[in-house]
C-alpha cells in the first residue's frame, strides 16, 4: 500500500491530517468535513485549492447545488487535471476520496455495506461524496441555476454508446432509465400478484411440506458465462462430486462484496466469467461503461445494470450514522 496523506476539506479542523479521522457516512450526514487520501505531498498542496471555495459554500443549500457550485468551479477543474483515477467511497471502512485503487480496494473489500466508483476528476470525485453517490459526474447533475457567471453551464447528460458501435444491434439506455424499468416491473408484478391472491378459486396449492427436494433429476445450479447458460448440473452429479463449481479458481472473496458474490455464485457463473466482471468493473468509469464491457459479449442489460448496483453499492443507502 502506497504512504497515504489525509487531508480534510471543511468541517471544524480541515488541513492535512497524520491519521484517520472519523467520518459519519449516512444519507442524512454533512457533506463536509469529507477525507481525501492522496499517495505524494504534492497532490496535498493541490487539493488544499480546495478549503477557500468550501468556506464560502452556504451548506444550507441541497447537496445537488452545493456539488454543482464545487463541480463547475475553474479552481476545482483544475486540481490533478493530469490525473484520471480518483476513487470516492461513500461507504467503507474510512470514507472518502483515494487516488489510487491500491489504497481504495482494502477500504471496500470484504464490507456488507459499500458504495464506491471510479471516476476521471477531483470534480467528479467530489460530486459522487457530497451527493452520496446519487451522480457520479459533474455531466450527471441535474441543470441548475448558479448565481456566479464564472461557473460554466453544465453540459446535456452523457449519452451512452450503441450496442452497434460496439459489435451489437440494439442500443444502450442508461442504468437509470434501466433502473426505472426495473422499477415498473416490479411494480405490474406485485399488482399482478395482489389480483391472483384475491381470486382464491384460480389460485394453486404449494406443494406438500414432505415433497422431496433432493430428487436425482432436479437440476442443482445453472453453469454460466457472460454470453448465458452453456450447462445444467443435476442433483445427482452435485451430490456425487461435492463441489458446487467444480475446481475453477475463483477470485478471493469479498472482492466484489456479499450480495454480488452470491448473486454470481447462486446463477452458476463460471470463474472466467467473474473474473471478466471483476476487470470490467475495475475499468469501468459508471454502469454504463460497465455495460458497454459485458452486454456486447452476451449479458443482458438489466442484468449488468443490476450486477454493478450490487458490486458498487450504488442503490444503498444508510439511515443513520454508521
Amino acid at each position: 500500500m502506497s504512504v497515504i496523506y489525509c487531508f480534510i476539506i471543511g468541517g471544524d479542523s480541515p488541513g492535512c491530517k497524520t491519521k484517520r479521522p472519523f467520518i459519519a457516512a449516512s444519507r442524512t450526514s454533512p457533506p463536509f468535513p469529507l477525507a481525501v487520501y492522496c499517495t505524494q505531498a504534492e497532490q496535498v498542496s493541490a487539493i488544499s485549492a480546495v478549503q477557500p471555495l468550501v468556506s464560502e459554500l452556504d451548506l444550507t443549500q441541497p447537496l445537488d447545488y452545493i456539488a454543482a457550485t464545487l463541480g463547475q468551479s475553474p479552481t476545482v477543474a483544475s486540481i490533478l487535471s493530469n490525473h484520471d483515477r480518483f476513487y470516492p467511497v461513500v461507504y467503507g471502512r474510512h470514507p472518502g476520496v483515494y487516488l489510487s485503487w491500491e489504497n481504495a480496494e482494502p477500504e471496500v473489500t470484504g464490507c456488507g455495506i459499500r458504495k464506491f466508483q471510479r471516476v476521471k476528476t477531483f470534480a467528479d470525485s467530489l460530486v459522487f461524496m457530497i451527493t452520496k453517490g446519487e451522480h457520479h459526474a459533474v455531466d450527471d447533475l441535474p441543470a441548475l441555476k448558479l448565481p456566479s457567471p464564472s461557473l460554466r453551464m453544465l453540459s446535456p447528460k452523457h449519452e451512452f454508446p450503441s450496442l452497434q458501435s460496439l459489435g451489437g444491434k440494439a442500443q444502450l439506455t442508461s442504468a437509470a432509465d434501466l433502473r426505472l424499468n426495473f422499477a415498473m416491473h416490479d411494480m405490474s408484478i406485485s399488482q399482478t400478484v395482489d389480483r391472483s391472491s384475491n381470486n382464491s378459486s384460480s389460485s394453486r396449492s404449494l406443494p406438500h411440506a414432505h415433497s422431496s427436494l433432493h430428487s436425482p433429476s432436479y437440476i442443482h445450479h445453472l453453469v454460466r458465462t457472460l454470453a448465458g447458460v452453456v450447462d445444467s448440473v443435476s442433483v445427482a452429479t452435485q451430490t456425487s462430486t461435492g463441489d458446487a463449481h467444480g475446481s475453477e479458481d475463483f477470485p478471493p472473496s469479498g472482492i466484489l462484496g456479499i450480495d454480488a458474490e452470491r448473486y454470481l455464485h447462486a446463477h452458476g457463473y463460471k470463474a472466467s466469467a467473474v473474473w471478466s466482471i471483476i476487470h470490467a468493473f475495475k475499468d469501468a468509469y459508471g454502469p454504463d461503461d460497465f455495460m458497454a464491457y459485458v452486454c456486447p459479449k452476451g449479458m443482458p442489460m438489466l442484468e449488468a445494470a443490476y450486477i454493478y448496483e450490487l458490486i458498487s453499492g450504488r442503490d444503498v443507502w444508510l439511515a443513520n450514522d454508521a
